[in-house]
């Protein structure tokens, strides 16, 4: 509050003058110059605060210093001694959603946001579209919505990793050898010996009749052979490619059901990535009191050339 100086002829010096009780009253209540200071009290998000003295209305540029009582939740709004509540929001217009208890946040009064008037947060620090599960795991950061949280990404894990990088933190354990295309030109594994399903294995896919583990990315050719012989006028033997334990493609019967079959030989090409498990896996659909098995043979996979390693498990 500025006060005019006047010329004093017995001191021969310019005198500032006092300030009137009213003049004073008045800048006191100039909350646009100067904000008003107070603890707010709340219902939920719905926020109050009472200033003394008391303003009229609600002036465009009016300012208050808010210390929270308690934490927010969601959208805010701010009431000054009963003149109605209005929204906060940040200065991109989006709802301040994280006040914190014994925070303290300097507001400003814009009559023009959306249409009906707001306070305005002054300097809410970090904004941005950077969302938790984009952030390191355990980090924090701000954006649009407030405080976050990093939750990370779930791919970001040692066998996505190649060995012998190390990324945010993370050791690669994935060997890979190269990418393949099916093919018939190089065997991967090659098992000619027989595995037979037996009429008890009934329970689906129960019977394991080869299990390899392949260190190479892109697509293999797995083939294999199977025969049935049975009594029965009805049942059969069926088997499944598994990647991950997970079936891949259709079911691969034995022939006719209720009849014994001669060789049949299938060719399936599977994608596959380095560290997957394929399986083959079967059971048989027996009718009690009648003979029913199925040998499997000549299993392969292969590709057009010869880039890695295989461990045969099974």
């Amino acid at each position: 509050m500025v006060k005019e100086k006047i010329w004093d002829p017995t001191t021969s010096q310019w005198v500032q003058t006092a300030p009137t009780m009213e003049e004073f009253a008045t800048h006191k209540a100039d909350y646009v110059k100067h904000p008003g200071v107070a603890k707010s009290n709340n219902i939920a998000n719905a926020y109050s605060v009472t200033l003394d003295p008391s303003p009229g209305s609600y002036l465009e540029g009016m300012g208050i210093v808010v210390t929270a009582n308690a934490d927010s939740s969601g959208a805010t709004t701010l009431n000054v001694n009963d003149l109605g509540a209005k929204p906060v929001l940040k200065a991109n217009g989006k709802p301040v959603t994280n006040l914190k208890n014994n925070g303290v946040y300097t507001v400003r009064y814009n009559p023009s946001a959306i249409g009906t008037g707001a306070f305005i947060l002054q300097g809410e620090g970090g904004s941005g579209n950077l969302q938790p599960n984009q952030a390191l795991k355990g980090y924090t950061f701000s954006n649009d919505e407030g405080d976050q949280v990093g939750l990370g990404d779930a791919n970001l894990v040692s066998t996505n990793i190649k060995s012998g990088v190390r990324i945010f933190g993370v050791n690669g354990s994935l060997i890979t050898f190269g990418t393949v295309t099916p093919g018939d030109n190089t065997m991967l594994v090659s098992s000619p010996a027989k595995r037979r399903i037996e009429q008890w294995q009934a329970a689906e896919f129960s019977a394991l009749v080869k299990s390899v583990v392949l260190f190479v990315t892109g697509v293999v050719r797995v083939k294999f052979t199977m025969q049935q012989y049975t009594s029965a006028l009805a049942g059969g033997t069926r088997l499944g490619i598994f990647v991950n334990g997970v079936k891949f493609g259709a079911d691969y019967y034995s022939g006719a059901s209720g009849s014994s079959t001669l060789p049949m030989t299938y060719t399936v090409d599977v994608p596959i990535k380095a560290g997957d498990y394929l399986q083959l896996k079967g059971h048989a659909l027996s009718i009690p009191s009648y003979t029913l098995y199925a040998d499997v043979y000549d299993f392969t996979v292969g590709v057009t050339e010869r880039p890695f390693a295989t461990i045969d498990l099974e």
